[in-house]
């Protein structure tokens, strides 16, 4: 299902441009039954089209009129699927609070103390995460307050690896977690970010007060990292226009329409742009839907 929305989106851009119109509002909203009402309006059209196509022995006249309602309308059913099961998934709990059990689990994987994050042990996690009943509510819960996902430790390993010894810029940094565990391990990361989440977040002083473009020009870098930048964001475009990068690691959600500019990483030309499964695996738990995408300079 993902990888046929996927391949709509890059087929047909213009027709994504409408449809997240109709469909963002409602997702950020958690508003299931404007979801829904979608999703049947788009069944409705699709049989519609389909019917007129079939009585018109397939015109090719016919065809080239439903070609754009007939696309917008299973983009529309497939990404509402994707969404619904999503939210769902996280939301079926409720407002229940945890149970002493799964708070003290995920506390102890997840945490150092409130929430400042650790390093996650995949051994641990292995064996504990199975046994947390409350899923859902422990990734809205931290999803409400900026997490999208934890770092493994054996993540930040591979992480440095890629970095080596060149200079790194994160971006966007928020709290500064994923810097926070590259110095840590002796990495010297510059952490930025505009500070435009501090009402719901604390932020550390080490993450300088400073927006994506202007962190850019201020830190020349060959390495750039990002985590789950805004969806439709106007500053990753701007990563590609840098002279000094030669890798930008991007953190993001397998969902295109949940986080990072698109856009930006199409009709960019200097950057081969790869999906990294194993660096994707290291970032826990499965259920945030987490992915990895490497850009590395071409010319």
């Amino acid at each position: 299902m993902q990888s046929e929305l996927n391949e709509l989106i890059q087929k047909f851009p213009h027709a994504w441009e409408s449809v997240k119109a109709e469909i963002l509002p409602a997702m950020e909203n958690k508003n299931f039954d404007d979801l829904k009402a979608s999703e049947v309006k788009a069944h409705a059209v699709l049989k519609s089209w389909d019917k007129r196509i079939k009585q018109s022995h397939n015109n090719p006249q016919i065809l080239a009129l439903a070609n754009l309602p007939r696309v917008e309308s299973r983009m529309k059913i497939l990404c509402i699927q994707d969404i619904y099961e999503t939210l769902l998934r996280r939301s079926i709990e409720g407002d229940k609070p945890l149970s002493f059990k799964n708070r003290w689990i995920s506390n102890f994987l997840f945490f150092v103390t409130d929430l400042k994050r650790k390093p996650v042990s995949l051994n641990f996690f292995k064996c504990l995460w199975p046994f947390v009943s409350q899923k859902g509510r422990v990734l809205s819960l931290v999803n409400e307050v900026g997490i999208y996902g934890f770092f493994s430790s054996k993540f930040i390993d591979e992480l440095i690896k890629l970095i080596g010894v060149e200079t790194a810029l994160e971006i966007a940094a928020g709290d500064g977690t994923l810097t926070r565990f590259l110095h840590e391990r002796g990495v010297p990361v510059v952490a930025t970010d505009d500070y435009s989440w501090k009402a719901r977040i604390k932020i550390p002083e080490f993450v300088e007060k400073i927006d994506a473009v202007n962190a850019l020009r201020k830190h020349p870098s060959k390495v750039v990292l990002c985590s789950w930048p805004p969806p439709d964001n106007s500053f990753e475009k701007e990563v590609f226009k840098n002279p000094s990068v030669e890798l930008y690691i991007l953190i993001t959600s397998r969902h295109q329409y949940a986080a990072g500019n698109w856009s930006a990483y199409k009709n960019q030309n200097n950057f081969l742009m790869t999906y990294d499964a194993k660096l994707s695996a290291l970032i826990v738990p499965k259920e945030c839907d987490s992915a990895v995408y490497l850009f590395k300079r071409t010319s």
